[in-house]
């Protein structure tokens, strides 16, 4: 099922039982023998050997979603903090680094995005009212928007960032979708192509996503959109 606001969509898509106990093994097949980047079969599998140990789950949805559910040319996974840290300015991205994936994502920013630090500007602006207890907002603490799981590029040089989830333990935020609302004004602004995606997974023969959640992104994205454009 999909929910599609503008240029954002909340999808949910079912993935064939098993597949995440064999990502749990240590088979990683599914990714390593797909068309996915090398650079997300790469990151991907190194990520997760190292927490396997505290988790074995950890990018099973990420590795699904490039290997089979989004096709792409160019791709990147990262947490990295590029839409608030002064280390992904301009000034800051020029500085080397022994991390061959950040030296990835900078190449990948550079290339496409020499308005970060117009994003930036804009990012440190938008504060999000985190959801808590409280029915005082001005008690709530003010997030500011995070970045999405995935960025993808497909032949026809779309931008595809995407919030990956698995459902029923995992849900996105409002900072997360304040994020891709933030990306994807700018991307547009600047006449790039671009689409933004909360993509929960759920396992077959296991209950699916409530079309609630889907509903919540969506209006969460309206609300957060119109901070964004003004």
């Amino acid at each position: 099922m999909t929910l599609k606001y503008r240029e954002f969509t909340s999808t949910t898509e079912e993935f064939p039982s098993g597949e995440l106990e064999r990502w749990k093994s240590g088979d990683y097949g599914l990714l390593q023998e797909s068309a996915a980047s090398a650079c997300l079969k790469r990151i991907l599998v190194e990520r997760n050997k190292k927490r396997a140990p505290k988790g074995p789950s950890y990018f099973f949805g990420e590795a699904w979603i490039v290997a089979c559910v989004r096709p792409h040319v160019e791709g990147i996974y990262g947490s990295f903090k590029w839409l608030t840290a002064k280390e992904w300015s301009r000034s800051g991205r020029a500085k080397k680094s022994d991390s061959w994936h950040l030296e990835e994502y900078k190449t990948l920013l550079n290339k496409y995005v020499p308005f970060l630090d117009e994003i930036q500007l804009a990012a440190g602006k938008l504060k999000v009212l985190s959801i808590g207890p409280s029915s005082d907002k001005d008690k709530r603490k003010k997030l500011s928007p995070s970045e999405p799981d995935l960025w993808l590029i497909d032949s026809e040089e779309r931008h595809h960032f995407i919030e990956a989830k698995i459902h029923p333990k995992d849900e996105a935020t409002k900072q997360q979708v304040a994020g891709l609302a933030l990306i994807s004004h700018h991307f547009r602004k600047h006449g790039l192509s671009v689409s933004t995606e909360v993509l929960t997974l759920y396992e077959q023969g296991s209950k699916r996503p409530s079309p609630v959640i889907e509903k919540k992104y969506c209006d969460w994205y309206k609300e957060i959109r119109k901070s964004v454009v003004t």
